[in-house]
């Protein structure tokens, strides 16, 4: 008979031998083929490598990447004085940290607020 393991998004018993590993525990056949797909389609997927702590810690360095992107934007106003095409450069590289920092914080918070509970099963 083989072993069942439970599912910690779905909670159903399956066979180990479709299940994988994640960073929350044992996830089906179903469920992983549904977040392959929820890539695929561009959703945000981040929770389910990653546990509450980890996402916390995302949140923080994305808040620190959008002040330097801030911290950017404020250099490309002196950089302008030198050069228009510097000043440019520096503004484009400041609004793409707020704008990376920005999209990557929001999937952290939307996976935070979708985090399954993930429970112990024993046998």
């Amino acid at each position: 008979m083989p072993t069942l393991e439970t599912c910690v998004f779905c909670h159903q018993d399956v066979p180990e031998s479709s299940t994988e590993m994640t960073g929350h525990g044992i996830r089906c056949l179903p469920c992983s083929t549904k977040a392959s797909l929820a890539v695929l389609e561009g959703k945000s997927r981040m929770g389910d490598h990653l546990n509450p702590t980890e996402l916390d810690a995302v949140i923080v360095r994305c808040k620190h990447e959008m002040m330097s992107g801030v911290g950017t934007l404020i250099l490309a106003g002196a950089a302008f004085v030198i050069s228009s095409l510097l000043g440019f450069a520096i503004l484009a590289s400041g609004a793409g940290l707020i704008a990376h920092g920005y999209s990557t914080r929001r999937q952290a918070l939307e996976a935070k607020k979708s985090f399954p509970s993930a429970q112990v099963v024993s046998r």
